[in-house]
């Protein structure tokens, strides 16, 4: 019962999340107004920002559903058909809140994946990071290449080699 109620509790770090998410989706529906929708999203960035406050609510939701769900663990009482009467146990009922706070927790993670990248879209604008920002883009972008090489020298030595199994079986008789 008590690691329940420890979980049911926003911390005041999940308060002022909220009140940034807040200004931010009010930020994004004044931008919706000013520009029109067909402009609005025609903006890389801006379907990514959408998609964060979207994530951001899913997730407040499912927290927020678990914070207002039964306060009174004992036992809780379905009555199925008015006959036959089904008891949770509170083992069952622990588990149900443990999985909806671990699935708000994933969707909090992934979105911070996404505004880790909105905010290195911010950082090409400063003097200083932005060039070594882009010389890291740029060298990403050579190892994704020399990486693509190396998987097609690989999978030429790859058949090369099959090649020269199915020979050796041929030849030997033999069964791998």
């Amino acid at each position: 019962s008590s690691g329940i109620n420890a979980e049911l509790l926003l911390r005041p770090g999940e308060i002022i999340l909220w009140l940034c998410v807040l200004a931010r989706i009010q930020l994004e529906v004044y931008q919706l107004c000013m520009r029109g929708a067909k402009k609005y999203f025609s903006n890389f960035w801006n379907n990514v920002d959408v998609l964060i406050c979207v994530l951001m609510i899913v997730a407040f939701a499912i927290r927020f559903w678990n914070c207002t769900l039964a306060v009174d663990i004992s036992r809780i009482a379905i009555i199925e058909d008015e006959t036959q009467l089904i008891t949770v146990t509170p083992e069952e009922l622990v588990e149900g809140f443990k999985t909806s706070t671990m699935t708000s927790i994933y969707l909090y993670s992934i979105t911070q994946v996404f505004v880790f990248f909105r905010v290195m879209n911010f950082l090409d604008v400063m003097s200083v990071i932005g060039p070594l920002q882009l010389a890291v883009k740029k060298m990403l972008s050579d190892v994704a290449k020399l990486l693509v090489l190396l998987v097609i020298i690989l999978l030429g030595f790859v058949c090369a080699i099959l090649c020269i199994a199915r020979c050796y079986r041929k030849v030997k008789g033999t069964q791998y």
